[in-house]
């Protein structure tokens, strides 16, 4: 079994990815590991499923601001809520938030058998796979966003199509022919479709009629901003590096119209699809919470100072965390 340990002294600050056979895991705590380990992959793999479930039905309304949602605060807290109901007083938006998962907890849990609560005190837990899933998704805006639109484009007009035919066609009068009407109904129309991608507003009468059929279609998508949004330096495709939420709904939208157009879709809300085996990361509070706590009781955990905590689990002069730089 292998694992992330984050050793936090105050002043320095260690992380070893080594095989916990190599750093001495105590025995006595060895199933409650695996048990953390496994219980928090489910509840990671819940939340992203729930967060899914949650968007496919908000971005319906029309007034749903899906960019106050495409955080890091909101992820945890919904897998918080897979583990615990919260009900103390909150902030206005944190209420906001715990609102919207209470509409559909209960109907996704019933839906994918999701039973009674894994983990317990996960606030930590939470917070660290809550960065992994902001990550995954405003990665995926940035990295794929411009590419799927361009795409779209293609599609639309035929592109592939064309230039295999033209392909197809040996040098000649032909050929020369072939070639214009590739570049009249798809090299122009491409090119003026993807410059006024950039901008947010431009101008119909200086686009040809495929253009502006392209455009046409695409609208949901290129619309799919507040009517004061700008974007940074007056480019959408910058604004997508800068701002990734901000493009979610385009993102959904230009989604929703892949699907209607059957063609090949792309992944618009990230899931947990593949897994390492028995990884894991443990802070020293995650420790205290989840391994310490189960395994010895509250009370014998609380007369285990903090610094001594990775003392009580491993051995840590062993020389898989030395040489890894741990102390």
């Amino acid at each position: 079994m292998d694992s992330t340990i984050v050793q936090d002294d105050g002043a320095q600050r260690h992380v070893n990815k080594v095989p916990l056979t190599a750093v001495g895991w105590r025995h006595r705590f060895a199933e409650q590991l695996n048990k953390h380990v496994v219980d928090v992959n489910l509840t990671t793999t819940a939340t992203y499923m729930l967060l899914k479930w949650i968007f496919i039905r908000e971005l319906c309304k029309p007034d749903f601001k899906v960019e106050e949602f495409i955080m890091q605060n909101f992820f945890s807290e919904v897998f918080k809520y897979l583990c615990h109901r919260k009900k103390k007083s909150v902030s206005s938006d944190t209420q906001l938030w715990r609102d919207v998962i209470e509409r559909y907890l209960d109907e996704f849990k019933e839906a994918v058998g999701f039973g009674d609560p894994l983990l317990k005190n996960a606030t930590d837990v939470a917070n660290y796979e809550a960065k992994t899933i902001i990550t995954a998704y405003t990665n995926n805006i940035v990295q794929h966003f411009g590419e799927h639109l361009n795409r779209a484009v293609n599609c639309i007009l035929g592109k592939k199509q064309m230039e295999q035919q033209l392909r197809n066609i040996p040098p000649g009068p032909e050929h020369d022919e072939f070639r214009r009407r590739c570049r009249e109904e798809v090299w122009i129309p491409a090119k003026q479709v993807k410059e006024a991608f950039v901008q947010r507003n431009y101008t119909d009468a200086t686009l040809c009629a495929r253009a502006q059929h392209v455009l046409h279609l695409l609208a949901p998508v290129l619309d799919a901003y507040d009517a004061d949004y700008e974007f940074a330096e007056d480019s959408r495709f910058l604004d997508v590096t800068h701002n990734p939420k901000m493009h979610f709904r385009a993102f959904y939208e230009l989604a929703k119209f892949f699907d209607a157009k059957k063609f090949k879709g792309f992944v618009c809300f990230p899931l947990r699809t593949s897994w390492v085996p028995a990884h894991t990361t443990i802070t020293t509070s995650i420790l205290r919470s989840q391994i310490l706590a189960p395994v010895l009781g509250k009370r014998e955990k609380q007369r285990i100072k903090v610094e001594d905590s990775w003392h009580v689990v491993l051995d840590l002069q062993s020389k898989a965390l030395h040489a890894s730089g741990g102390k």
